[in-house]
């Protein structure tokens, strides 16, 4: 889903005074609305040339009465954030007249210029200059075959731009000289010199930008037909949908066999290499990073070399936003990198690089992991660091706050790391006797840990008991047990087919259950919870007397509400359950006997113990009135329960 649109105020047809402070005379005014995924420097030459300017020679946006050159997409953004926060943009185009660029050669000789002449720049270009006719220009990317010539300085003059000294070379015409000669129609040529002061070199070096017609073709050129201007998509910076757009293609298609379609390359785009200090580092509209990991590390040392108060306010598989939050959430500095399907790899798309607030002492997102991955080397080198000392460290070296608790979790980070976790440790003790008896032969290792088959504990001794009936051709009951593990989850423990449910058969169930888990005395500190099953009390008394039950408060309800209805009755049945002292339950029970005294006579027969918390025992550590998990462990083998007993059992199991 786009952005909201933004306003940009247009003034073109008049002149732009550069003095201090500018302004622009003449000319119009025109305001455009426009999609900020759509926004990108070469949609604003087009725009321009939609109004009626061919020669778009230069554009200036303002910010607080100060101009700003327009060069590329990294400052189209910038306008983007500009007019997100002042509501509007300015932009000031510059154009130039329709006519040939003058040209002024000065020779020590005075002699004019011969008809073919090389410009001493890095893409070095080619001019044929004939008397009758207009120039022709053609750009060669490579020549390979260096030429002995004699230097004359030129100065090429053109429109609205500082005046550069190059070196020209002459050179007498030449076999070995790969010269371009093209056919050229009448008025059909527009020849447009520019020199990229950002190029220019102090020796013979600059670039030189020539756009010449459509019409001229059938160049005998010996040199390659790729040799096009090679433009490289990091020095313009890339807008958000750009980066496979037909502007950033690669050259002709290769013929590979694979066929695979050039546009789905990534460009070539600079890579993220991590730097020892991020303060200083300029960010780039198109940088790629191997993962999102790589780009939130950046960011995340970014905020804290720079002191700036960042967040991440968008952070999926398939993009990260952050913002800085400084100078009362007004700084306009944001970034936004996404991830590239083609590519699977991660770029940035959006860079507005200005802050606008100061220095922050508290970085948040400095955590403990950040700060543990600075300290490998200096606790390497000294063991005893003290806690104090990292948050000198962080203090001097960043001029940034770090708390007692983030500094001693970022040092037993980095001690885990160099030394090793306890935990993971005294797992590999075994690996480790043995490696002692491998290299000290005769020497004696012994390991003593409590058995398998010891006693066994539970953190939550807590056991559902529950039957349900077979629905195959032959009758019978499934009992189950299902217990709770520490993390609140179902456990199932046992299970076994009886003819019937009664004191019998849960008895019999019970002593295997004993046997399994192989102590009375540990099973005498459970708590069972049943929904009244036949004999199940009985067989518990005798049994296990010291164990505690409960009854499901969900079935006890389903029975109460077959001869007392009515959401009152309800209410005061689950207040009495739910109530944690004695003194709440005789409270809640009053209320229900003046409401309907046989309600009050069906509950009082029922002991608390067995289902209200106010007389429950802390050794459960857990305050459960159902047995939802018996109820859980049904709802997955009711369907195993119709079928024969053997694919029934492996179903279970």
């Amino acid at each position: 889903m786009s952005e909201e649109r933004f306003n940009v105020v247009v003034h073109h047809g008049g002149t732009l005074v550069t003095d201090i402070p500018f302004r622009y005379v003449g000319g119009e005014v025109t305001n455009w609305s426009v999609d900020p995924d759509k926004w990108s420097y070469f949609e604003v030459v087009d725009s321009a040339k939609e109004l009626g300017y061919i020669n778009v020679s230069e554009l200036f946006y303002s910010i607080d009465h100060i101009l700003y050159k327009l060069f590329d997409d990294k400052d189209a953004m910038n306008m983007v954030g500009i007019a997100k926060i002042l509501g509007e943009v300015n932009l000031f185009v510059v154009h130039s007249m329709d006519e040939e660029p003058d040209i002024i050669v000065e020779s020590e000789l005075n002699e004019p210029v011969e008809d073919e002449v090389v410009v001493g720049v890095e893409d070095e270009v080619v001019v044929q200059v004939e008397e009758d006719e207009e120039m022709a220009v053609q750009v060669e990317d490579m020549v390979e075959e260096n030429v002995g010539v004699e230097e004359e300085e030129v100065v090429i003059e053109h429109h609205g731009q500082v005046e550069e000294e190059v070196v020209i070379e002459e050179f007498s015409s030449s076999d070995d000289v790969g010269v371009v000669h093209g056919e050229v129609d009448e008025g059909l040529v527009d020849v447009d010199v520019n020199i990229d002061e950002g190029v220019l070199h102090n020796d013979v070096q600059g670039s030189v930008s020539v756009e010449y017609s459509e019409n001229e073709s059938n160049c005998d050129s010996d040199t390659d037909d790729s040799g096009d201007i090679q433009r490289n998509p990091k020095d313009r910076g890339l807008s958000d949908d750009d980066w496979e757009s037909e502007a950033l293609e690669s050259p002709e298609e290769s013929g590979s066999e694979d066929g695979v379609d050039e546009r789905q390359s990534c460009g070539q785009f600079g890579t993220y290499v991590k730097q020892k200090n991020m303060s200083e580092y300029k960010w780039e509209v198109g940088t790629k990073f191997n993962d999102k990991n790589e780009f939130m590390e950046a960011v995340r040392s970014y905020a804290v070399h720079a002191g700036r108060n960042l967040k991440f306010l968008k952070n999926d598989n398939r993009r990260v936003r952050v913002r800085c939050l400084g100078a009362e959430k007004k700084c306009p500095w944001m970034a936004y990198c996404g991830y590239l399907e083609g590519c699977r790899t991660w770029q940035m798309r959006k860079i507005l690089d200005t802050h606008t607030c100061s220095r922050q002492f508290n970085i948040k997102m400095m955590n403990a992991k950040w700060l543990s991955e600075t300290l490998d080397t200096t606790l390497l080198e000294n063991p005893n660091l003290k806690i104090t000392d990292i948050r000198s460290k962080a203090l001097r070296k960043w001029n940034t706050n770090v708390s007692l608790s983030k500094a001693r979790r970022a040092k037993l980070m980095a001690s885990c790391k160099l030394e090793g976790s306890f935990k993971d440790q005294f797992t590999r003790i075994f690996y480790y006797a043995h490696e002692l008896l491998r290299s000290n032969p005769g020497s004696t290792v012994k390991v003593k840990v409590d058995s398998e088959h010891g006693p066994t504990t539970f953190q939550r001794p807590f056991i559902g008991l529950d039957g349900y009936f077979l629905k195959g051709k032959y009758k019978g009951e499934l009992l189950t047990v299902v217990a709770r593990d520490p993390n609140e989850q179902m456990l199932p423990l046992t299970y076994a087919i009886v003819e019937v449910k009664n004191k019998e058969t849960w008895s019999w169930f019970l002593e295997l259950l004993i046997e399994v888990l192989r102590d009375t005395e540990v099973m005498d500190a459970f708590t069972f919870m049943s929904d009244q099953q036949k004999g199940l009390q009985l067989a518990l008394e005798a049994l296990l007397p010291k164990a505690e039950h409960r009854f499901c408060m969900r079935h006890l309800y389903a029975n109460f509400r077959k001869k007392f209805r009515g959401h009152t009755l309800k209410t005061l049945m689950w207040k009495a359950a739910t109530s944690t002292y004695p003194q709440a339950w005789e409270r809640e029970m009053l209320n229900m006997k003046e409401v309907n005294v046989e309600a009050y006579k069906h509950l009082i027969v029922i002991p608390p113990r067995y289902w209200s918390r106010s007389r429950f025992t802390g050794r459960a550590v857990t305050d459960t009135l159902v047995n939802n998990m018996s109820e859980a462990f049904n709802s997955v083998i009711v369907d195993a329960r119709g079928k024969p007993i053997v694919t029934m059992l492996e179903e279970i199991r």
